[in-house]
């Protein structure tokens, strides 16, 4: 079980392209997106039309109609 886990885990990196070179993965970088990030879904939280708007995005993303 433990190499099928490792071998699917392998295959979707491969997929996805994903690997420890990305800025995301890098100390300094990766911690000030993450603070970026972080904040801006704060903020977006906390405004109403923002919420609204970034919601709306989300589910024309995804094909669904939003329920409300």
């Amino acid at each position: 079980m433990i190499g099928y886990g490792f071998g699917k885990v392998a295959a979707s990196l491969r997929e996805n392209g994903t690997s420890g070179d990305d800025p995301l993965h890098k100390p300094v970088i990766g911690r000030l997106m993450l603070a970026v990030t972080r904040a801006l879904f704060r903020t977006v939280d906390l405004v109403p039309p923002l919420k609204r708007r970034f919601l709306a995005n989300l589910y024309a993303a995804r094909g669904a109609e939003p329920s409300s």
